[in-house]
């Protein structure tokens, strides 16, 4: 999908498009969650910020890449995941 991203935004910004991917942590997605409390213990420990997502932490980075502040960046894959992939296992 990374791959695929910078390709398309590569492909489509001569015409002023831009093109950019949110990759999501472990998010809780309603009732009843994929996440059990059992797997959600474990996840936080392997998140810095200490916490699974909510809809809303994905839905506040689409909403920056979709606004004027966010026009000069391309190709690009937001990771959305309270630090996870910094972490060290």
């Amino acid at each position: 999908m990374e791959a695929y991203t910078r390709s398309i935004a590569l492909e489509i910004a001569s015409y002023g498009f831009s093109v950019n991917a949110i990759a999501p942590g472990p998010v809780h997605t309603g009732q009843p969650s994929y996440i059990t409390p059992e797997a959600e213990k474990e996840l936080n420990r392997s998140i810095p910020l200490g916490h699974c997502g909510q809809p809303e932490d994905i839905a506040d980075a689409i909403t920056f890449l979709c606004s004027k502040q966010a026009a000069w960046i391309t190709g690009q894959v937001i990771r959305v995941d309270g630090g996870r992939t910094i972490s060290s296992p």
